[in-house]
């Protein structure tokens, strides 16, 4: 079932809270379908077996990670900055700032 389909059977119910929550899932589309995108892939070698096992890494699994290794943020720019950095592969890194 996609999103789109789930939306429109919220909306049919007639039912109020529903269709508030359908909104919610409107306003909040692209941020949902974001926590589902797979970015990369991490291997893992099991204890007990010796195997090695393949798990898919998330967007929001790696951003909790940067958050908690840091142990919060106070500056909610340096935070995003890190935060796209990490995320996108091609990024590079410069101490000198651009001019613009």
């Amino acid at each position: 079932m996609n999103l789109e389909h789930l939306i429109c059977s919220f909306i049919d119910t007639n039912i109020e809270e529903m269709i508030k929550f359908s909104n919610n899932l409107i306003n909040w589309k692209q941020e949902i379908i974001n926590s589902f995108t797979i970015v990369g892939a991490e291997y893992k070698v099991e204890a007990d077996k010796g195997q090695v096992v393949v798990c898919n890494k998330k967007r929001n699994k790696i951003i909790k990670c940067i958050k908690n290794n840091a142990n919060g943020y106070t500056n909610w720019l340096r935070f995003r900055n890190r935060v796209m950095y990490v995320l996108d592969p091609s990024a590079t890194f410069s101490l000198e700032p651009r001019e613009k």
